[in-house]
């Protein structure tokens, strides 16, 4: 029996399903590019900080031989624990961002109450894993924000590539709220406090907030906790039972299909699609890696109409997908929840929640520094593309110029999408991890590094224009006169980001 599930487990459905949530492996997706879904849940967003300090500490000289391979040693100790945690609570891992993931609990609107208490325990337990946790001498972190509500799923690509978002007001619940936490601190969103069931969660009051932290659970003696948690994963159709109680993932058990195989690999970066049948996937592809960041960040003039921006954000990655094809570049992720935005001061989410439509909101100038205290960067959220140029067979001689020149042509086009309100692109060169990173069970290739982080901050610094970093304006090898340097804007988590500069164009026209 052993030995045939071992069998199933080794089959290539299930090493391509093992990149992606239940939501889309079990999913009836429509055909339709884009299509939209609908459906309550909760949302667990996980950042985990510290990864990129040691990011840094790994790419040193003094680990130049050994760094990729010790940092994925680490980083999936700490990542898979922490899967392992959510899979077992019978939660689903949408995606990984960096070193942050999102997971969901999707369920009935009317079995949101006791699940947000399931949600909440397994939050608890996974800051008891780590508590002040040491590794090789650095500091892991762990925040959790939770929310719930009504959900919207967004399917969209082109015929080679698909790619799927979850959008809506419980997305920028779960972000505020994780936004808000401290080390080691559960934030309810106001709407998951609004839902829970309040006799179960002892909470504390934050000041002038609707946001809650969790203190701890307060279950009554003689309260079943076994009991109630099996009862809540009856409503969940793809928690393991039965002959497959023992199972982390049901999809580990997916028969061979051609179609859904077909069907599933366009979701999976083509690189990995190739290595897919390499039993040694995680190892291989381990590496501390030269590569060009562009971040890309779209915001939307209906930003709360998912109907609005599904086919702002079609148009866009269909534009997008297509000038890396050319320039051998590739989209690594597409996200709403990342952790790329300024994280609130306790005291904002209110303020935000009753403000952020107001056009004096965007209006604003933009501050000398970008720690997210004006009134613009919370309603920032939009959608951010993290595209790679560099990754494993994709290397060429002219990488930062053709970066550039991406950015140039993805700005010029979403620019001009009607339901676009602002573009804004960072492009950063330097030396990331590209890697595997998660469980054996579910698992992606991500990109980790101090230059992910400034692609990132300079997208959300200097909004409405292409912006680069010193290394990515001295390797073009283009006309000085191409660039204009900008002043500096102090940058949250990244100590001197070096002078930035603003790409005016690739042409002589400029």
């Amino acid at each position: 029996m052993n030995s045939q599930k071992e069998e199933l487990q080794d089959r290539a459905i299930v090493r391509i399903a093992a990149h992606l949530p239940d939501l889309i492996v079990y999913g009836d997706i429509c055909p339709e590019r884009p299509s939209v879904d609908y459906f309550d849940g909760v949302l667990m967003f996980v950042d985990i900080s510290g990864f990129t300090a040691m990011t840094e500490k790994f790419s040193t000289a003094m680990y130049m031989d050994r760094g990729a391979e010790q940092l994925v040693e680490i980083l999936n100790h700490y990542i898979s624990a922490i899967v392992e945690k959510v899979l077992i609570f019978g939660g689903d891992i949408l995606k990984f961002a960096g070193d942050a993931l999102l997971a969901l609990w999707k369920v009935e609107r009317k079995q949101l109450k006791n699940m947000i208490t399931v949600v909440v325990k397994c939050s608890l337990e996974i800051h008891e894993l780590f508590g002040a946790q040491e590794s090789e001498g650095l500091d892991v972190r762990v925040k959790i924000g939770l929310a719930a509500g009504h959900i919207s799923m967004l399917v969209f690509g082109d015929e080679t590539r698909n790619f799927f978002l979850v959008i809506g007001q419980t997305v920028n619940d779960v972000r505020l709220a994780q936004n808000m936490a401290h080390m080691n601190d559960v934030i309810l969103s106001p709407n998951c406090w609004q839902l829970c069931d309040r006799s179960m969660i002892e909470i504390e009051r934050i000041p002038d907030q609707r946001a809650v932290k969790v203190n701890f659970l307060k279950l009554p003696p003689t309260f079943n906790f076994d009991e109630f948690f099996t009862k809540c994963m009856t409503f969940m159709d793809y928690y393991p039972s039965g002959d497959n109680k023992n199972l982390l993932r049901l999809a580990c058990m997916l028969e061979s299909d051609p179609h859904l195989e077909m069907s599933l690999q366009k979701y999976v970066m083509e690189s990995i699609s190739k290595q897919i049948d390499d039993k040694q996937l995680r190892g291989y592809l381990s590496e501390l890696r030269p590569v060009t960041i562009v971040f890309v960040n779209l915001v939307f003039k209906d930003q709360d109409k998912v109907e609005v921006i599904s086919s702002a954000i079609q148009d866009a990655s269909v534009h997008i997908s297509s000038v890396l094809r050319d320039l051998r570049g590739q989209i690594n992720k597409v996200f709403m929840f990342d952790k790329t935005h300024p994280p609130l001061a306790r005291g904002t989410l209110l303020t935000v929640a009753r403000h952020s439509r107001y056009p004096s909101a965007r209006a604003q100038a933009a501050p000398e520094t970008c720690s997210g205290t004006s009134a613009e960067s919370p309603r920032n959220e939009g959608c951010s593309f993290l595209c790679v140029f560099g990754f494993p067979g994709e290397k060429a001689p002219d990488e930062v110029t053709h970066a550039l020149e991406s950015a140039v042509g993805i700005f010029d086009f979403c620019s001009q999408v009607h339901k676009i309100h602002t573009v804004s692109i960072g492009v950063a060169s330097g030396t990331v991890f590209c890697g595997i990173v998660g469980h054996s069970v579910r698992h992606e290739y991500t990109v980790i590094g101090q230059k992910v982080n400034i692609a990132a901050r300079m997208m959300m610094c200097y909004p409405g224009i292409v912006t680069c970093d010193s290394v990515t304006y001295n390797s073009s090898n283009l006309p000085a006169y191409f660039f204009k340097e900008l002043p500096k804007r102090a940058m949250k988590g990244v100590a001197d980001s070096g002078p930035v500069y603003q790409c005016l164009g690739l042409n002589e026209k400029v």
